[in-house]
């Protein structure tokens, strides 16, 4: 009789075993698990928007150089490579001895054409309008430092290559600052102005004809 007994009972533990495992999980699960997958996928999809403010692509919205690259190009080469020559001896010197006053104003020259450009990227930010090349731009920025010149970037990108050149008494930066205008000058601004006529229009050519592409009377 104790064996039957004890048989039983180890019966309907395992039934209860059975019971519990095969039981379905709380209602409130499913549930929760469905919410973080919704989420997580909405997560997914802001991170996947394009940057730029998240404005539409635009294919007109092209140029045939890249500014940042050429810009890159001529600061560094003339930090680098064609500084390397001065200090040797073999670079081309503004004057035959360095002087502390030119290498000060090169210093001034850096810094605010660094704050120009600078300056440049806070109104695309402020005004919430792309700074890279192939984005649709949906506003003309007038105010501030582009009520000076329209193309403050490109003028504070040609001043820090310029200014450098005096920094380290030599021509090599007053040549890459040539050279950077010749690029910015026949492969991105006309592109860019054809663009911003046929978006904003009047407002733009209005615009134009008021502020100087680079500065004063240039």
């Amino acid at each position: 009789q104790y064996r039957k007994d004890r048989s039983r009972l180890s019966l309907s533990r395992r039934d209860t075993h059975c019971a519990t495992v095969s039981s379905p999980p709380p209602s409130f699960l499913p549930k929760t698990t469905m919410t973080f997958s919704a989420d997580h996928n909405a997560s997914s999809r802001k991170k996947k928007k394009p940057h730029a403010f998240g404005a539409p692509r635009d294919p007109r919205m092209n140029v045939s150089a890249w500014p940042p690259g050429h810009f890159a190009a001529s600061f560094l080469g003339t930090t680098g490579i064609l500084g390397g020559f001065q200090v040797a001896g073999e670079g081309l010197s503004l004057l035959s001895t360095r002087r502390m006053d030119v290498t000060l104003v090169g210093v001034a020259g850096v810094v605010v054409s660094f704050g120009m450009a600078f300056r440049s990227i806070q109104s695309f930010r402020q005004y919430q309008t792309p700074i890279p090349h192939g984005y649709k731009v949906t506003t003309l920025v007038q105010s501030g430092i582009f009520g000076y010149s329209r193309n403050p970037l490109y003028l504070g990108m040609v001043g820090a290559v310029s200014s450098l050149g005096f920094v380290l008494n030599s021509w090599w930066g007053p040549l890459g600052g040539i050279y950077l205008v010749a690029v910015l000058q026949t492969w991105v601004i006309p592109q860019e102005e054809t663009y911003l006529e046929e978006n904003f229009g009047r407002d733009y050519t209005d615009y134009k004809n008021t502020v100087p592409r680079w500065i004063c009377f240039i």
